[in-house]
């Protein structure tokens, strides 16, 4: 052991009654220069310390516990890095490596975690290394390709066996949170489709602790859970919001996982294109945010979030769209709800939106197809008073004229908050009692979506 290292770990030991983590490296091919301390959080990488390496030796530490997790030292130019675990259990640890290899000789101590994970990771660098010379091998000789897919098995197998070892081992550990995550459920065999279902979805998150933010600082969480919401959950917004309820009710034993992911969930479902998905963000807005569940959320935000929510809610599909009355360009006053069709298709446009000029012919093709199925268009022209010619020129160049023209010169209805309209066109369809059936879809999704409703209703 080096002075300067030594000098270093004694005061190290001898702070380490008042500091709560205390972890101290020393690197044989590093000299004096900062160290960039940061640590995983989701897909992104947030930094908490930069300290100074003196002749490859520096310290981390400070008076609170660092969360549970996966965490970088990086060597700048060339941002070269070293990946160390930190556990509840081990905030004060001692790691001699080098920068250019740091797994295959390492000495730790007072890390089990660590002496688990860098094993694991030289581990797989050797048989990947393995695996790649075979593979070479195997495109240069195609004459005993069998013999290297032999091979290329064993490695498989070798993995597998480590995997399992670990898990065994070690089953509350970093690096077995890390192989489980990567190797999925395992189904038994001998079940059904649907059992194999709801054996994979129940079991889904049996590698993660929700007791401790341990997942959430590591690469696996967030990939992890979108593949779940994404794929695993039903794509429809009753199926989500159960099993949003069910997730955040796990998430909820550890206060930075319930931050983590109900910000993320959040975040998801306010920007989602799938239709329907808003139900969701207010459902999470209602149930958490609402009542007191986000505390660490700035007044500021939480009321534009509230806010957003309210003006969602009254036109979520299910709901019955709000009556809004307005004029024809003769003058005469007419309520959306005096509408008689059995599907009416509620439509804003803007004679200077481009998107609409693309929308207004198909609108028009998919009337004269499907008006005998009964359906009609109350189509909003969104100009106010000063400029209403312009809506009766764009009706006329683009042969609006076989179906319902609309405005509302001063604004009277509010339409526009109503239906938080933001940009043009907006579509919503609605059934013969007004309710909302479809929403924020393309004139060219029409005909499918009634096509679907009217088979519904006949079966």
């Amino acid at each position: 052991m080096t002075r300067l290292f030594l000098f270093i770990f004694i005061i190290c030991s001898s702070l380490s009654i008042a500091a709560q983590h205390s972890i101290v490296f020393e690197l044989d091919d590093v000299g004096d220069q900062d160290v960039i301390i940061a640590h995983y959080f989701g897909d992104k990488q947030p930094v908490i310390d930069t300290v100074k390496a003196k002749g490859g030796a520096f310290m981390i530490e400070g008076e609170d516990n660092l969360d549970p997790g996966l965490y970088l030292a990086v060597f700048p130019p060339k941002n070269n890095f070293i990946q160390f675990v930190v556990s509840k259990e081990d905030q004060e640890f001692f790691i001699k490596t080098s920068l250019n290899d740091p797994v295959s000789n390492p000495e730790i101590r007072a890390s089990k975690e660590n002496s688990i994970f860098f094993d694991y990771i030289n581990f797989l660098g050797g048989q990947s290394k393995k695996a790649q010379g075979i593979n070479a091998k195997m495109q240069a000789d195609s004459s005993n390709t069998k013999q290297y897919e032999e091979q290329l098995l064993a490695i498989d197998k070798a993995v597998q066996k480590k995997q399992k070892s670990i898990i065994k081992k070690y089953p509350k550990s970093f690096t077995s949170m890390l192989i489980l995550s990567e190797r999925g459920t395992e189904i038994p065999e001998g079940l059904d489709q649907q059992a194999r279902y709801d054996f994979y979805r129940s079991h889904y998150w049996d590698f993660v602790d929700f007791n401790q933010p341990m997942a959430i600082n590591s690469p696996v969480f967030k990939p992890k859970l979108d593949y779940y919401f994404e794929k695993v959950v039903p794509q429809q917004p009753d199926s989500i919001i159960v099993a949003v309820d069910q997730f955040l009710n796990q998430a909820k034993n550890d206060e930075s996982t319930l931050r983590y992911c109900l910000a993320h969930l959040l975040n998801t479902y306010s920007r989602s294109k799938i239709v329907g998905m808003d139900a969701v963000y207010v459902h999470l807005v209602d149930t958490y945010y609402a009542i007191g569940m986000a505390p660490w959320v700035k007044e500021e935000s939480l009321a534009k979030i509230k806010r957003d929510a309210g003006l969602l809610r009254p036109i979520l599909i299910g709901k019955t769209a709000p009556n809004v009355e307005m004029q024809t360009p003769e003058g005469k006053k007419i309520k959306l709800h005096d509408v008689d069709a059995e599907f009416t298709v509620f439509y804003i446009w803007d004679p200077e939106c481009g998107h609409c000029k693309k929308s207004s012919p198909k609108m028009k093709a998919f009337y004269e197809e499907y008006k005998s199925k009964g359906v009609t268009i109350f189509s909003i022209c969104g100009r106010t008073y000063e400029k209403g010619e312009e809506c009766w020129k764009f009706v006329e160049e683009y042969d609006m004229g076989s179906y319902m023209n609309v405005w509302d010169p001063y604004f009277k209805s509010k339409y526009k908050k109503l239906y938080n309209v933001r940009s043009t066109p907006v579509i919503f369809l609605l059934d013969k009692n007004k309710t909302i059936i479809s929403k924020r879809i393309g004139a060219d999704q029409l005909g499918d979506i009634i096509d679907y409703h009217i088979d519904k209703k006949n079966k």
